[in-house]
């Protein structure tokens, strides 16, 4: 309305005082309180996860990749056989995926003595995250190297520290045998973070 020049400047300011006083003053002190930040054995450092329960999860892996080998390679069989032992091509598809299911066989089997990085996250507002895999230093290693190769400067030098620390990391694993505990407290966002490797 002032800027149509229905109202001057100061009917405008003395509208506005009007409506101020009518209303209820804006709370601007302090925000609403968030969330109760959680804690509890997701952040416990004392207590790392049950190592031996996950070290058991190769099986789940397993049993499905033995399940897909057996499926397809009596799948490839039927096929072979219908065909007096002619190789076509739905029995070179379905060679991949019985070599792949092999591949599968062979990755879980390794994987059970592999050690297991468990990642857990806490936000301020009490969201928790947990992340849980199993570590191999030697690929870890291989790759790092691999990656060396394409970058210079700065990236070399960040995955030299990166080859370091999982060299580290393995060496404590097999002489010490318990899990490397990393916690990190971030006092400005209130996020904190866990990180056990064994």
């Amino acid at each position: 309305m002032l800027s149509e020049g229905k109202l001057t400047p100061v009917e405008a300011d003395r509208l506005l005082r009007a409506i101020a006083d009518v209303l209820p003053p804006l709370r601007t002190s302090t925000p609403a309180p968030g969330p109760e930040v959680l804690v509890g054995e997701v952040l416990s450092a004392t207590a790392p996860p049950d190592l031996k329960r996950f070290r058991r999860f190769w099986r789940i892996p397993f049993v499905a990749a033995l399940a897909a080998f057996l499926f397809f390679s009596l799948w490839l069989a039927v096929v072979l056989s219908g065909n007096d032992g002619a190789v076509t091509f739905g029995a070179l598809c379905l060679l991949g995926f019985v070599l792949l299911a092999a591949g599968g066989l062979a990755l879980a089997w390794w994987s059970r003595s592999t050690p297991w990085v468990h990642i857990r996250v806490q936000s301020e507002r009490g969201s928790r995250v947990r992340i849980s895999f199993p570590f191999a230093p030697r690929l870890a290693r291989w790759a790092l190297a691999l990656g060396r190769s394409f970058v210079d400067g700065d990236a070399r030098a960040g995955l030299d520290t990166a080859a370091a620390m999982i060299e580290t990391v393995a060496n404590n694993i097999q002489t010490t045998g318990e899990p490397l505990t990393l916690a990190v407290d971030d006092q400005v966002d209130g996020e904190k973070v866990l990180v056990y490797v064994g």
